[in-house]
C-alpha cells in the first residue's frame, strides 16, 4: 500500500516523487530520521506491506513482490519521474522493482538508491548491457 509521508505544495510536475520501499519487517519506521532531513520541495511517499494493516497478500518470490509494487507505482505515478529508495530488503525489492520497469515498460527510473543492500545480478547478457548503461 501507498502511504503518504511528506507532502509539499510547491512541488512542479518535474520535481521528482520519492518513494521508499519497506524493509524485511514491512514498516517504514526506519526512514523516520531520514525523511525528517528531506528538502519539503519533494513529494515523498512510502510502500509500505499490506499485512501491517491486516491486508495480508503473501508472495512467492521477490520478483512476483516487485511486479505488485510496480504495477501499484505505475497506477498512481509517471514511472520515469520517481527516486526508489531501500533498505535492506527493501533496497533488493527496489533493485528489481527498477530491472521490471526497464524490461516490461521500457522506462529506466532515474534514481535508485540502495541502502546496505544485496542485488542478484541475472546472467541476462541484455539485460548487464542495460545495466551497465543506466550506471
Amino acid at each position: 500500500m501507498i502511504i503518504p509521508l511528506k507532502q509539499s505544495s510547491t512541488i512542479s510536475s518535474k520535481t521528482p516523487i520519492i518513494i521508499f520501499i519497506h524493509p524485511v519487517g514491512g514498516t517504514l519506521f526506519t526512514y523516520s530520521v531520514l525523511i525528517r532531513q528531506i528538502k519539503t520541495t519533494y513529494q515523498i511517499f512510502g510502500i509500505q506491506d499490506g499485512s501491517t494493516s491486516g491486508n495480508f497478500k503473501s508472495f512467492n518470490s521477490l520478483e512476483e513482490q516487485a511486479y505488485c509494487y510496480l504495477k501499484l507505482l505505475k497506477s498512481k505515478f509517471h514511472l520515469d519521474n520517481i527516486i526508489l529508495i531501500g533498505h535492506s530488503y527493501g533496497g533488493s525489492l527496489a533493485f528489481e522493482i527498477a530491472r521490471q520497469c526497464f524490461t516490461y515498460y521500457k522506462t529506466l527510473i532515474p534514481h535508485l538508491i540502495m541502502l546496505d543492500s544485496w542485488a542478484y545480478m541475472p546472467f541476462d547478457r541484455t539485460f548487464q548491457t542495460n545495466f551497465k548503461k543506466i550506471l
